[in-house]
Protein backbone atom coordinates (compact mmCIF):
# COMPACT_ATOMS: atom_id res chain seq x y z
CA UNK A 1 0.00 0.00 0.00
CA UNK A 2 1.38 3.42 -0.90
CA UNK A 3 0.67 6.69 0.89
CA UNK A 4 -2.09 7.79 -1.50
CA UNK A 5 -3.83 4.43 -1.10
CA UNK A 6 -3.53 4.77 2.67
CA UNK A 7 -5.10 8.25 2.58
CA UNK A 8 -7.92 6.92 0.43
CA UNK A 9 -8.48 3.96 2.78
CA UNK A 10 -8.47 6.32 5.77
CA UNK A 11 -11.11 8.57 4.19
CA UNK A 12 -13.24 5.55 3.30
CA UNK A 13 -13.04 4.15 6.84
CA UNK A 14 -13.76 7.57 8.35
CA UNK A 15 -16.84 7.98 6.14
CA UNK A 16 -18.12 4.47 6.88
CA UNK A 17 -17.81 4.68 10.67
CA UNK A 18 -21.01 6.65 11.28
CA UNK A 19 -22.93 4.08 9.23
CA UNK A 20 -21.86 0.90 11.04
CA UNK A 21 -23.12 -0.56 14.31
CA UNK A 22 -22.15 1.10 17.57
CA UNK A 23 -20.29 -1.95 18.81
CA UNK A 24 -19.55 -5.55 18.11
CA UNK A 25 -19.62 -8.43 20.57
CA UNK A 26 -17.96 -11.80 20.42
CA UNK A 27 -20.31 -14.63 21.32
CA UNK A 28 -20.05 -18.40 21.17
CA UNK A 29 -22.79 -20.11 19.16
CA UNK A 30 -23.09 -23.49 20.86
CA UNK A 31 -25.52 -24.80 18.24
CA UNK A 32 -22.93 -24.27 15.49
CA UNK A 33 -19.89 -24.75 17.77
CA UNK A 34 -18.27 -21.55 16.56
CA UNK A 35 -17.45 -18.05 17.73
CA UNK A 36 -19.27 -15.15 16.09
CA UNK A 37 -18.90 -11.41 16.02
CA UNK A 38 -22.36 -9.94 16.46
CA UNK A 39 -24.05 -6.56 16.42
CA UNK A 40 -26.87 -5.61 18.76
CA UNK A 41 -30.01 -3.91 17.44
CA UNK A 42 -30.65 -0.75 19.49
CA UNK A 43 -34.40 -1.04 19.32
CA UNK A 44 -34.98 -4.72 19.96
CA UNK A 45 -31.76 -5.72 21.73
CA UNK A 46 -31.56 -8.65 19.31
CA UNK A 47 -28.06 -9.91 18.55
CA UNK A 48 -27.26 -10.73 14.90
CA UNK A 49 -24.07 -12.42 13.74
CA UNK A 50 -22.03 -10.48 11.17
CA UNK A 51 -18.79 -12.52 11.18
CA UNK A 52 -18.14 -16.19 11.89
CA UNK A 53 -14.81 -17.01 13.46
CA UNK A 54 -13.82 -20.51 12.39
CA UNK A 55 -12.18 -22.82 14.92
CA UNK A 56 -8.94 -22.75 12.89
CA UNK A 57 -8.69 -18.96 13.26
CA UNK A 58 -5.78 -18.08 15.57
CA UNK A 59 -6.85 -16.41 18.81
CA UNK A 60 -5.08 -13.09 18.13
CA UNK A 61 -6.57 -12.84 14.63
CA UNK A 62 -10.02 -13.32 16.18
CA UNK A 63 -9.23 -10.64 18.77
CA UNK A 64 -8.21 -8.20 16.02
CA UNK A 65 -11.42 -8.90 14.11
CA UNK A 66 -13.53 -8.54 17.25
CA UNK A 67 -11.95 -5.23 18.28
CA UNK A 68 -11.33 -3.79 14.80
CA UNK A 69 -14.29 -1.40 15.02
CA UNK A 70 -12.97 0.03 18.29
CA UNK A 71 -9.42 0.23 16.90
CA UNK A 72 -10.54 1.98 13.72
CA UNK A 73 -12.59 4.51 15.69
CA UNK A 74 -9.62 5.17 17.97
CA UNK A 75 -7.22 5.63 15.05
CA UNK A 76 -9.56 8.01 13.22
CA UNK A 77 -9.96 10.04 16.41
CA UNK A 78 -6.18 10.17 16.94
CA UNK A 79 -5.47 11.09 13.29
CA UNK A 80 -8.01 13.90 13.32
CA UNK A 81 -6.70 15.24 16.65
CA UNK A 82 -3.12 15.09 15.32
CA UNK A 83 -4.11 16.84 12.08
CA UNK A 84 -5.84 19.60 14.06
CA UNK A 85 -2.77 20.07 16.25
CA UNK A 86 -0.44 20.10 13.23
CA UNK A 87 -2.55 22.77 11.52
CA UNK A 88 -2.59 24.85 14.70
CA UNK A 89 1.19 24.55 15.13
CA UNK A 90 1.83 25.35 11.47
CA UNK A 91 -0.31 28.46 11.78
CA UNK A 92 1.63 29.55 14.87
CA UNK A 93 4.99 29.02 13.18
CA UNK A 94 4.14 30.62 9.87
CA UNK A 95 6.28 33.69 9.44
CA UNK A 96 4.14 36.78 9.54
CA UNK A 97 2.90 37.18 6.04
CA UNK A 98 4.76 40.10 4.68
CA UNK A 99 2.74 42.34 2.51
CA UNK A 100 4.28 42.54 -0.90
CA UNK A 101 5.82 45.95 -1.38
CA UNK A 102 4.22 47.87 -4.15
CA UNK A 103 6.52 48.56 -7.09
CA UNK A 104 5.84 52.26 -7.61
CA UNK A 105 8.57 52.52 -10.25
CA UNK A 106 6.86 49.87 -12.39
CA UNK A 107 3.50 51.52 -11.82
CA UNK A 108 4.96 54.87 -12.93
CA UNK A 109 6.47 53.29 -16.04
CA UNK A 110 3.14 51.72 -16.91
CA UNK A 111 1.23 54.99 -16.48
CA UNK A 112 3.83 56.90 -18.52
CA UNK A 113 2.96 54.63 -21.42
CA UNK A 114 -0.78 55.40 -21.29
CA UNK A 115 -2.21 58.09 -23.53
CA UNK A 116 -4.62 59.48 -20.95
CA UNK A 117 -1.74 59.99 -18.46
CA UNK A 118 0.20 61.80 -21.19
CA UNK A 119 -2.81 64.06 -21.90
CA UNK A 120 -2.99 64.79 -18.17
CA UNK A 121 0.70 65.76 -18.18
CA UNK A 122 0.16 68.03 -21.22
CA UNK A 123 -2.82 69.79 -19.62
CA UNK A 124 -1.55 70.01 -16.04
CA UNK A 125 2.24 69.76 -16.06
CA UNK A 126 3.43 71.51 -19.23
CA UNK A 127 4.49 68.39 -21.13
CA UNK A 128 5.32 69.72 -24.58
CA UNK A 129 5.61 66.49 -26.58
CA UNK A 130 3.62 63.39 -25.58
CA UNK A 131 4.71 61.10 -28.41
CA UNK A 132 8.35 60.86 -27.30
CA UNK A 133 8.74 58.33 -24.46
CA UNK A 134 11.98 59.87 -23.25
CA UNK A 135 10.37 63.32 -22.89
CA UNK A 136 7.49 61.82 -20.88
CA UNK A 137 9.92 60.03 -18.53
CA UNK A 138 12.03 63.16 -18.13
CA UNK A 139 8.99 65.31 -17.38
CA UNK A 140 7.73 62.90 -14.74
CA UNK A 141 11.19 62.71 -13.09
CA UNK A 142 11.24 66.55 -13.02
CA UNK A 143 7.71 66.77 -11.56
CA UNK A 144 8.64 64.26 -8.86
CA UNK A 145 12.12 65.72 -8.32
CA UNK A 146 13.85 62.34 -8.70
CA UNK A 147 16.87 61.13 -10.65
CA UNK A 148 15.40 57.74 -11.48
CA UNK A 149 12.02 56.04 -11.17
CA UNK A 150 13.76 53.55 -8.89
CA UNK A 151 13.75 56.34 -6.28
CA UNK A 152 9.99 55.82 -6.02
CA UNK A 153 10.66 52.48 -4.29
CA UNK A 154 13.47 53.67 -2.01
CA UNK A 155 12.74 57.28 -1.05
CA UNK A 156 9.61 57.76 1.09
CA UNK A 157 9.32 61.42 0.09
CA UNK A 158 9.50 60.49 -3.60
CA UNK A 159 6.90 57.78 -3.00
CA UNK A 160 4.60 60.34 -1.38
CA UNK A 161 5.05 62.74 -4.31
CA UNK A 162 4.29 59.88 -6.74
CA UNK A 163 1.13 58.93 -4.85
CA UNK A 164 -0.03 62.56 -4.95
CA UNK A 165 0.65 62.84 -8.70
CA UNK A 166 -1.09 59.51 -9.31
CA UNK A 167 -4.07 60.57 -7.17
CA UNK A 168 -4.31 63.91 -9.01
CA UNK A 169 -4.24 62.03 -12.33
CA UNK A 170 -7.07 59.70 -11.30
CA UNK A 171 -9.11 62.63 -10.00
CA UNK A 172 -8.52 64.47 -13.32
CA UNK A 173 -9.48 61.31 -15.24
CA UNK A 174 -12.69 60.94 -13.21
CA UNK A 175 -13.56 64.59 -13.84
CA UNK A 176 -13.27 65.71 -10.22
Amino acid sequence: MNFDEAKSAYREARDLLPLVSDGWERVYNSAESQAEICQRDHMTGEISPIVIIRPACPYHDGQLIEKSLTYIRAMVMLIEAAATKIHRLEAQHQPARQEKKKDHAAECAMLCGKQDFRRYLIQNHALAEASDDERVKTRVRNILNINSRADLNTDPDATARWKKLRGDFYAWKDGR
